[in-house]
């Protein structure tokens, strides 16, 4: 639209900044998506250690893993959290009669996080024979996950560290010149 004006109206440096918006947008919409996609895949990992330990606790206490899953998800209806709400949608696929393990097969895919692939696979894995042997599966994923969302941890320190090094250079140039502006009026009297 802005083009069209521009074309109208006659002006070249208004249709030049026209294409030049026009060509940005798109860039800026897919820069924005993927960093949506990258935030919604780091929220996972990130929670994915805390929902296996819940599931590890409650196997071990003897639950099997739907009623765990099932109490996982029910303990966090209020949390908006996309781990959760996936979660959610599986238990529904489940109670609509699909498997148990197409269900998790389908969990995976709307998650396309490589940490949800692997605890899927050690729960599909693991599930018909139970026992100790899925507790400890389970725990070697959790910890090999709390790692990862250690590095994700530090990954996000050092980003918000580096976000703040420009304000403050900006307060520390106001603070220059705040201390230094009134030893200069007094040198020029």
């Amino acid at each position: 639209g802005g083009c069209i004006w521009a074309l109208l109206s006659g002006e070249v440096m208004g249709l030049i900044a026209g294409l030049g918006l026009g060509a940005l947008l798109p860039v800026a919409l897919v820069k924005d998506l993927h960093k949506k996609v990258m935030l919604r895949e780091q929220e996972i990992i990130m929670e994915l250690p805390e929902l296996l330990n819940k599931i590890v606790l409650l196997v071990g206490a003897g639950e099997t893993v739907q009623r765990a899953v099932i109490h996982c998800v029910e303990r966090n209806k209020d949390m908006n959290h996309p781990l959760y709400a996936e979660l959610k949608r599986m238990v529904l696929e489940w109670e609509g009669g699909h498997p148990f393990q197409q269900a998790f097969e389908q969990f995976n895919k709307r998650c396309g996080v490589q940490e949800v692939s692997i605890f899927t696979t050690t729960v599909l894995l693991n599930f018909r024979r139970g026992g100790n042997d899925f507790v400890l599966a389970l725990r070697d994923l959790s910890r090999v996950l709390w790692e990862k969302r250690k590095a994700i941890g530090r990954t996000r320190g050092e980003q918000a560290s580096s976000k703040l090094v420009l304000p403050m250079v900006v307060i520390f140039m106001i603070v220059i010149v705040l201390l230094g502006a009134p030893a200069f009026m007094m040198m020029n009297m």
